[in-house]
């Protein structure tokens, strides 16, 4: 089996062990990244010309490729390897290069080397990096620049129904990638690489009537709701009753789970978006990040993270209408009116459109590509769906 050298390179490296001082220290090290078939290893040597390493990491999918948290955050141009989820046994390196871009391209070549590319496409993700971090750097600027172009827009009622028309045309377009089609239930993505948001969408169809499933919807998001988890810890900061009427609320999330994790907040916008106010005949629910004057985060080192247009759209499944006399000979004109106006199947689509920044960012990307997150996703939107289906049966009486 033939060793290809996907990358090597000086580096400074944080030591395992504290010294005498109880410190760590940081060490200049030469790493080589090797794929032999499918093995993949991280050597690193205290001389370019040494033969022994002093330490090897044999990378497989329980490892993933991050950027440091705030407090972990001590050399410029850092990154770190470590384990997906802590178990206390695998260690953490942290890996400080020259500059960004030497960064990027470590960063670029380790996921595609953990992901069980070929040895040849990880070659070319490495080439490419340096024209990826021309994007990122002017895809930062024009963030930055929307940002606050973005200030207080949220009270433009126009500006609410165009964040809703974007919503919807994201989950039509068709170059979603990476379908995952299971008990009824569609996970799939865009790439990853091509926004600093992960965007995922879930989608289905409910055996429900859309104004049932709308109403369900609506409910769910009130304290004690089926999806009120993102906002238990919310803090509303404005109230604006123009249609399509909306929140302003601060949001504040503790990573229990998750060792040396900051804590993340963000400010977004909820709304209700009724289907008299749209094209299309859509209805549904819409959050987005959104600048406002008095949002603070909850606690000075939390980190704040960046929510794209995401939400729910809800479509109705028109069906054709039976033609047989036996299907109509029971039913007066209101109920063929009913039955043709309202159809009995709704068209359920989640988008999600996250950046949760740092380590988070990297380990949605690592779970999705594992397979948990789309499990997690499919499991979320089943339970879901049970959920609407008994409250369709107390409603629709």
């Amino acid at each position: 089996m033939t060793e290809v050298v996907l990358k090597d390179g000086f580096a400074v490296k944080k030591s395992g062990q504290k010294n005498l001082f109880g410190q760590y220290h940081w060490q200049k090290r030469w790493f080589i990244l090797i794929q032999k078939s499918s093995l993949v290893t991280l050597s690193y040597y205290e001389k370019k010309t040494d033969k022994v390493p002093k330490g090897q990491v044999k990378l497989s999918n329980k490892y993933i490729i991050r950027e440091p948290e705030a407090d972990e955050n001590e050399k410029p141009h850092l990154f770190a390897v470590g384990p997906l989820v802590e178990d206390g046994a695998t260690r953490t390196y942290f890996i400080s290069c020259e500059c960004d871009e030497d960064k990027l391209e470590w960063m670029e070549v380790l996921n595609a080397a953990i992901e069980g590319a070929s040895a040849e496409t990880a070659l070319k993700r490495r080439s490419r990096a340096s024209v990826k971090f021309t994007a990122h750097a002017k895809l930062d600027r024009m963030c930055s620049l929307q940002t606050g172009a973005k200030e207080e827009m949220y009270k433009d009622p126009e500006w609410r129904k165009q964040q809703w028309e974007e919503l919807v045309s994201i989950a039509g377009r068709t170059d979603w990638k990476k379908h995952d089609v299971k008990d009824g239930v569609t996970v799939s993505r865009m790439g990853f690489n091509e926004n600093q948001h992960a965007i995922i969408k879930v989608e289905g169809i409910v055996d429900a009537k859309m104004r049932l499933v709308y109403g369900f919807l609506q409910k769910s998001l009130t304290q004690g709701g089926k999806l009120d988890f993102p906002f238990r810890k919310e803090k509303v900061l404005e109230k604006i009753s123009c249609k399509p009427s909306c929140s302003i609320v601060d949001c504040f999330h503790e990573i229990r789970n998750l060792p040396r994790t900051r804590p993340r907040c963000a400010t977004v916008l909820k709304m209700a978006m009724p289907n008299h106010m749209t094209s299309r005949e859509t209805c549904g629910l819409l959050i987005t990040s959104v600048n406002h004057s008095k949002s603070t985060p909850s606690v000075k080192e939390a980190v704040r993270i960046s929510v794209g247009v995401t939400g729910c759209v809800l479509e109705p499944v028109l069906e054709p209408v039976p033609t047989a006399a036996a299907s109509t000979s029971n039913m007066d004109d209101s109920d063929e009116d009913e039955m043709d106006t309202e159809p009995m199947k709704t068209k359920m689509t989640f988008i999600m459109q996250v950046n949760l920044q740092g380590s988070l960012q990297r380990i949605v990307k690592a779970s999705y590509k594992s397979g948990l997150l789309v499990i997690g996703m499919r499991s979320f939107y089943l339970n879901l769906v049970e959920h609407i289906n008994n409250y369709v049966k107390i409603v629709d009486i």
